[in-house]
């Protein structure tokens, strides 16, 4: 598990035959590592070093940016053997910005000296993910900041975002034309196409808008980092009594019986972060 920004160690030990066998660490002929995104492109130019400095030992860090996608990422290795025999191995790294930090669930839950082990905390932290999710969802708009990358019809006046807050817009291409600053006015979560003074309409076609742009808020709602907090808490206590817990659906319950723990006057601040609905 970590964090947006953080870096990610892929490791993969290859061995002559398998390990049980009584397989010894060997060197590859060739390496390739491919490093996918959640949103399914490929990090380029990703040069594993051959022969590694330790035998069968292959490493390579990769640094994330804080404006990568959340999600799981997945590394994928194949490596081909002096005998021309290949081997491949894939492991994966779940990466996500969160309403609240793994210390902020340690403390919340009271559990400094206990929650110690890399398995809890490995958990714990996936939790913060689901609890992030969780909440977005029900409040149906980004919370945590992120890059998105959307694509939309043309041939109307305006354009509406699906995540909402935005923050900025980074580029707009129609029609393979990436358009300039004065080209778009935001609204968010409208963008008009034209000027503050001249509107016109979107060049027509199917999804041929491409809109890269910044979503989220840059200091989330305190009620809604409260709510994770307490959805956290629950997940966590659900996980102790289950060896295998469906994240998912207690994510969807943990929000309700969390809201369900607000005051009066906190359970009005979350629900005024629920967008209104639009005709």
């Amino acid at each position: 598990m970590a964090d947006l920004g953080d870096t990610l160690g892929f490791r993969a030990d290859l061995y002559d035959k398998p390990k049980e066998l009584g397989g010894v660490l060997t060197n590859a002929t060739t390496v390739t590592l491919t490093i996918t995104k959640p949103d399914g492109t490929n990090v380029g130019s990703v040069t594993v070093t051959n022969p590694p400095a330790v035998t069968g030992k292959y490493v390579y860090d990769h640094i994330s940016l804080i404006t990568d996608p959340s999600g799981r990422w997945t590394g994928t290795w194949l490596f081909t053997l002096a005998s021309g025999k290949t081997s491949s191995y894939i492991e994966t790294f779940d990466l996500g910005a969160t309403l609240i930090t793994l210390d902020e669930a340690v403390a919340h839950l009271n559990a400094g000296d206990v929650l110690v082990q890399a398995d809890d905390l490995e958990q714990l932290q996936w939790l913060c993910i689901a609890a992030t999710d969780a909440i977005e969802r029900d409040l149906a708009r980004a919370l945590v900041k992120r890059t998105v990358v959307e694509r939309c019809n043309g041939g109307g006046s305006y354009i509406r975002l699906d995540q909402n807050p935005v923050i900025s817009i980074t580029t707009v291409v129609e029609s393979g034309v990436t358009l300039a600053a004065t080209e778009y006015v935001l609204d968010s979560p409208i963008l008009l196409r034209g000027t503050e003074t001249y509107a016109r309409c979107w060049v027509p076609g199917r999804m041929n808008v491409v809109i890269t742009y910044v979503a989220g808020f840059n200091n989330p709602p305190a009620i809604a980092r409260k709510v994770a907090l307490n959805a956290v808490q629950r997940m966590w206590q659900e996980s102790q009594q289950s060896p295998h817990p469906m994240i998912d659906e207690l994510g969807e319950s943990a929000v309700t019986i969390a809201t369900g723990l607000l005051t009066p006057v906190e359970l009005a601040a979350y629900n005024s972060l629920k967008p209104i609905p639009v005709a």
